[in-house]
This record gives C-alpha cells, structure tokens and sequence, in this order.
C-alpha cells in the first residue's frame, strides 16, 4: 500500500479503502468518481448479455456496434500492454475484451441458429410432393398411364412436365451463395484495415527506434517516447472507435422502429461510466495544462458518446411510448368487440 504524509487534510478511509492518497475534498470527489466509472463499466454489458439469454435472440444489436465496440477495447488493451500500464489496468482490459467476445458470440450464435431454422423451413416446404412423384419414373412410363381418361362432366387436370417434375429440385441456392461471397469480402476488408492500422501504429515506433539509434540517443529516452506515441496513438484510435461504435446502433433501432430487446441498462451504465470519468478527470485539482492536453482523446471520447447515448435513451422513450400506444388501441378495439 502507498505511504501518505499524514497532514491536516489528509483523509484516512480512501487510504484504508482503495489505497490512494488524498488531501481535499474535491480530490477525494475525483477519485471517488473515477471508482464509480470503473463500477459502471464492469457492469454495462451484463444486463445486455443476460438480456440476450432470456429472449434467446440477439436480433436487436447492431452486428457493427458490436464490432467497432470490440475493436475500441482492443486498441485501449493493447495500449495497456505496449505503455506498460498498472496491472489492474491491463486486468479491466482484458475484462472489457472478455465481455465483448461474450455478446459478439452470443450474435453470431443466435443468428445463426435463426438462419438455420428458417433454412430449414423452406426446404421443408419447397420439398412437398405428391406421393409417387419420382420423376425418373416418370420419365420411362408409358403416355397411356400419364394420361388421365377424360370423364363426362370433368375438366382435365393440366399434364405436369418433366421440367415441373424437376424444379423442386433443381432450385437454385445462388442467392445465398452470393450473399456468403459478399459477407466473407466484408470481412476481409475489415481484417485488412484492422491490420494496416495494427500495422501503422506498430511502425510507428520502430521508425522513432531506428532514428534514435541513428542519432545515438538514450536508450530509456527512445523506450519513453516510443510508449508515449504508442499511448497517444491508441488513444485516439479508441476516441474513434468509441464515437462510431453508437451509430450504426441508432441506424438499426431506427429501421427496425423498435428497441424490444435492448437493455437500457446497457446505455444506462456506459453512460454513467463515460459522466463520470469525465467529471473525475475534470475535478482533479493536481492536473496540469500537459496533463489535460493527454486526456483531451479521453475526454472526447468519453463526453461524445454521451451524445449518442441521449440519442438512444431518446429512442428508447419514443418507441416505447409508441408501443404502449398502440397496446392501448387494440385493446380498445377488443372491448368495443366483445361489447
């Protein structure tokens, strides 16, 4: 544990809790509130993934939300682990990862099983046959017995052809065969830019390596720069990612005219962790006009997202209302039928 210099405004039960030294209130208000970031976050995603299980579909979640929210904790893990961080860090780094592959499993699980089924369906009901239908048997009878006799008083049934014999079972699955090309040419290029961006920050470093090498600077100033260009890097790949990660969330509730299955606590947790880390970073009386300037990626990061969460708490009122309001018109209409 930290050793404080005891003082007159020193404040004992932070030490004796969490470990950190604090000497005024506002601090104490700082560290309380970045404490209470971490709590929300540790549980933001749980209520969506308990969500999930009930219903058992993850239909309402945005597979690119998803996505951009994954890679956005990735960078921030990997920046952990490349800056050398506090281990506690690089443990709620992994933690974030963890639950993100939990909900990204839990899509591809559900909707997969769901194309399955309905897979299933129409091959069931494009399969029905009449008895006897084999069609190479039809094809070596004799007319005669293809042939219905004509009775008086009874139209004839159109003959069948071998082609409509057939068709059931020359349909063709092209359709999803170019919807899996497409999907997996997607997927590649989201690797591939992944990949250029792991690529371009990891040079990044190596670059400043060589030129320090070239120049023969000190070896801990080259390792202190490298993780300082890594940490700003990172950092602002997360602010993007974090901003973008919302969008295509509101897109799909606002197509979908509905947020059945959504868990608000999932936007009311990230919501609370982002105001409060931001008022924590804001509220600390020891920063510095160079410190602010490197949480300023955080800072936007946090704060923006605040903005599209209002946005979904927005659609999560409106259609709410909308739904109830139509529950109260048909149940309306069912009084007035049994009246």
């Amino acid at each position: 544990m930290t050793q404080c210099i005891p003082s007159e405004n020193y404040i004992h039960w932070i030490h004796f809790i969490f470990g950190d030294c604090v000497y005024s209130t506002q601090e104490a208000i700082s560290v309380l509130l970045g404490y209470a970031s971490i709590f929300c976050w540790l549980n933001a995603q749980i209520p969506q993934v308990i969500e999930n299980y009930k219903v058992g579909s993850a239909e309402s979640l945005s597979i690119n939300f998803l996505s951009i929210w994954l890679a956005g904790d990735a960078a921030n893990l990997i920046g952990c682990i490349l800056t050398g961080q506090l281990p506690f860090q690089r443990y709620l780094g992994i933690y974030f990862v963890s639950i993100d592959i939990c909900l990204l499993c839990q899509w591809i699980y559900y909707n997969s099983r769901d194309k399955r089924r309905r897979n299933n369906k129409h091959r069931l009901s494009t399969n029905k046959q009449p008895p006897h239908t084999d069609p190479l048997s039809k094809v070596f009878q004799h007319p005669s017995v293809r042939t219905p006799l004509l009775i008086e008083g009874q139209q004839q049934a159109p003959l069948k052809t071998l082609d409509d014999e057939l068709a059931p079972y020359s349909a063709s699955s092209s359709p999803s065969k170019w919807y899996t090309l497409n999907n997996t040419d997607n997927k590649t290029t989201k690797k591939t830019v992944l990949m250029a961006l792991f690529l371009f920050g990891t040079r990044l470093p190596a670059a400043s390596l060589v030129s320090a090498s070239s120049q023969q600077e000190d070896w801990y100033t080259v390792v202190a720069d490298n993780s300082l260009i890594i940490g700003r890097f990172f950092a602002w790949i997360c602010t993007a990612l974090y901003l973008l990660s919302r969008i295509p969330q509101i897109v799909k509730n606002y197509r979908r005219r509905s947020i059945d299955g959504l868990s608000p606590a999932l936007f009311a947790f990230a919501a609370s962790g982002n105001l409060t880390y931001t008022s924590s970073i804001l509220l600390n009386p020891n920063n510095t006009r160079e410190s602010l300037l490197e949480a300023v990626p955080y800072l936007i990061g946090s704060a923006g997202t605040l903005t599209f969460d209002f946005t979904i708490f927005c659609q999560f009122l409106y259609y709410w209302r909308q739904k109830r309001k139509q529950q109260e018109r048909h149940h309306q209409q069912d009084h007035h039928v049994v009246a």
